[in-house]
């Protein structure tokens, strides 16, 4: 008893073994075309191609769709390009020590800032000192100039690089710091980036009528108008 196998069927030899031969090539290429005909894809109705057809257009559409959305809102403010702001503060008029100060340290502060800072103000000589911390897109602060107490003058140079977008002010302040411990903004000079860049294209140095903030004069002195002399470029 037992299983009889191919090799045991051959090794029986003599006249039968060509026709069981045949007989065995023809089960095996008959078992493997039922096994490829099983795995074959159904034909498809006409209906179904239809709405194949259509569901692949479909498909296309939102992709092209979806594609186009993404370029309007990364176009949508325009194409992005860095700026480089050069400033050179050359001297501020309307501006001294206190009457009662043994110190005055007078800065120029380069800030650019999204929106209007004097937006919300009541009064534009009147300004909270803690609403101009920030935040800034950029920022630059020059150095005080030493034993100044009229009219200080610099001889540094500001710069700033930045993303350009829309609604940015180059907002410039003239602050008296004292290590920190100064009366902090005396005036304020605010710009739009669009017509900065636009009047820049032939740099020349410029008298800024700025705003000023009231302040004890005891403190500092601010006589308006306070003006400064400088040139952006």
């Amino acid at each position: 008893a037992g299983v009889w196998t191919w090799h045991d069927t051959r090794s029986l030899g003599g006249d039968g073994w060509p026709p069981l031969r045949r007989r065995f090539q023809r089960l095996r290429t008959t078992g493997g075309t039922k096994h490829h005909r099983a795995n074959r894809q159904t034909p498809q109705t006409v209906g179904q191609q239809v709405a194949s057809t259509l569901n692949q257009a479909a498909g296309r559409g939102a992709a092209v769709a979806s594609t186009e959305e993404v370029l309007a809102d990364q176009t949508a403010d325009g194409p992005q390009e860095d700026v480089v702001l050069r400033f050179h503060p050359l001297r501020a008029e309307g501006v001294a020590i206190g009457s009662e100060s043994y110190t005055f340290a007078p800065q120029i502060d380069l800030r650019v800032v999204r929106g209007d800072p004097r937006r919300g103000r009541a009064k534009p000589d009147e300004v909270d000192q803690a609403a101009l911390a920030g935040p800034f897109v950029a920022q630059a602060i020059s150095q005080a100039p030493r034993r100044t107490t009229d009219e200080p003058s610099w001889a540094d140079s500001l710069e700033l690089i930045f993303s350009r977008a829309k609604g940015l002010y180059v907002h410039v302040l003239l602050s008296d710091n004292r290590l920190g411990f100064g009366v902090g903004a005396l005036a304020e000079l605010v710009l739009t980036l669009d017509e900065l860049l636009k009047s820049n294209a032939n740099p020349k140095v410029t008298r800024y009528d700025m705003q000023a903030f009231k302040h004890d004069p005891k403190q500092v002195y601010v006589r308006p108008p306070v003006v400064l002399v400088a040139q952006f470029g």
